[in-house]
C-alpha cells in the first residue's frame, strides 16, 4: 500500500467535484422530468465569403464538415424542445430561436436565443454545418459534442460537457485549441494543438507546438515526424504514452509521482541518457531542441517509436539495450 501525497490527492479532489457538479447539470439537461419531445429540422445558408465561422450552443451536438465544393455555408439544424407534457414541450420547440448571419466583424455566427431550462420545460439544438475549407472555426457550447472535419484553418473548441473531435486536412497547417470540463479529445493531423480537459482523455496526432493538460484522464500523443517546437504534456491522475519518429530530435524530460517510465524507443540514437523508475531524461539525435517534456502526478509515461500504420506489438526494449 502507498499513500498519496497531497499534490496528488488535491487533483483528485477537484475532478470529483467537477463530475458531480457538472453531473446534476447532465441530469438536468436530459430532461428527466421531461418525458414528452417535439422536433423540427430547418436549413439555413449563408454567403461562403466568410472568413471565420462561430458557433454558439447551449445544449447540443455541433457537427462541421469541409466542402471544397461548396458554394455556401448550408446549416442543417434540428431543434428539440422537452417537456412534462405534449404541450410544454412545443412551448419549449417554439421558444427556440435559431440564425445564422455575418456579425460586424466580417464573421458568420450561428447562434441560439436559448430559455433558460425548467424542471417541465427543456431545449437543444443540433448543428450540422458545411462550409469551404478554407474557413476559421470557433465553436462554443455547454453541453454537446463538438465535431469539426477537414478544416485547412485553425479550430477553437470550448464545451463544459461533451467530447471534442478534430480531423485536420493532413495537407494544410491547422492549429488546433480545445478546452473541456468533462470530455474526451480526439485531435488528427493537427499543426500545432493545445488541448485541455479537466476530466476526459486526449488522443492525438500533432506536430508542435504542442501543450496537452488532463486533470483526470490518460494522454497519448503521436507526434508528427521532426517536430521543431515545443511539447510538452501534463496529467495530475492518469497515464500518458508518447509515439516518436525515429528522426525526432530534441531534449527529452519524463517524470511521474507515483508510477514508471518506461522507454522503448527502436532505431532513436539517445545521448546522455539517465533512467529510474520515476524518471528519464535523454537527449534525441544531435540537437537539444525541442524540449519534450511530460509530468504526471499519477499514471505511468510510456515513450515508443512511431509504429508505420498500427500501434507497435513487439515487447519493450531493454533500457540496457538503449545507446
Amino acid at each position: 500500500m502507498f499513500s498519496i501525497s497531497r499534490r496528488a490527492s488535491s487533483p483528485v479532489v477537484r475532478s470529483i467535484a467537477v463530475v458531480l457538479a457538472l453531473g446534476s447539470v447532465a441530469l438536468v439537461a436530459t430532461g428527466c422530468g421531461t418525458p414528452f419531445k417535439t422536433q423540427e429540422q430547418l436549413t439555413l445558408t449563408a454567403p461562403a465569403s466568410a472568413e471565420k465561422l462561430i458557433v454558439e450552443n447551449n445544449i447540443g451536438d455541433v457537427t462541421i464538415r469541409a466542402d471544397a465544393q461548396a458554394k455556401e455555408v448550408s446549416a442543417v439544424i434540428t431543434k428539440i424542445g422537452r417537456g412534462a407534457t405534449l404541450k410544454e414541450a412545443e412551448k419549449a420547440l417554439a421558444e427556440l430561436e435559431v440564425t445564422l448571419a455575418m456579425d460586424d466583424t466580417g464573421a458568420l455566427r450561428a447562434t441560439v436565443d436559448h430559455p433558460r431550462a425548467t424542471s417541465f420545460r427543456q431545449h437543444e439544438v443540433v448543428w450540422a454545418i458545411t462550409t469551404p475549407p478554407t474557413t476559421e472555426v470557433r465553436v462554443t457550447t455547454d453541453i454537446g459534442d463538438a465535431t469539426v472535419n477537414g478544416i485547412h484553418k485553425d479550430v477553437a473548441i470550448k464545451t463544459d460537457i461533451g467530447d471534442a473531435r478534430v480531423s485536420c486536412d493532413p495537407a494544410a497547417s491547422s492549429a488546433v485549441t480545445i478546452s473541456t470540463g468533462v470530455g474526451d479529445v480526439h485531435v488528427s493531423d493537427a499543426r500545432g494543438l493545445t488541448a485541455k480537459t479537466d476530466v476526459g482523455d486526449i488522443h492525438a496526432s500533432a506536430g508542435g507546438p504542442i501543450q496537452l493538460d488532463s486533470d483526470v484522464g490518460d494522454v497519448v500523443l503521436h507526434l508528427k515526424p521532426a517536430t521543431s517546437e515545443r511539447v510538452r504534456i501534463e496529467s495530475d491522475v492518469g497515464d500518458v504514452c508518447l509515439y516518436l519518429d525515429p528522426g525526432q530530435q530534441g531534449k527529452l524530460t519524463a517524470t511521474t509521482d507515483v508510477g514508471s517510465v518506461r522507454v522503448a524507443l527502436d532505431g532513436v540514437t539517445m545521448r546522455e541518457f539517465r533512467h529510474r523508475d520515476h524518471f528519464a531524461v535523454a537527449q534525441l539525435g544531435e540537437s537539444a531542441t525541442p524540449s519534450i517534456d511530460i509530468f504526471t502526478d499519477v499514471g505511468d509515461v510510456t515513450i515508443k517509436s512511431q509504429p508505420a500504420d498500427t500501434p507497435a506489438t513487439k515487447p519493450a526494449t531493454a533500457l540496457s539495450a538503449v545507446r
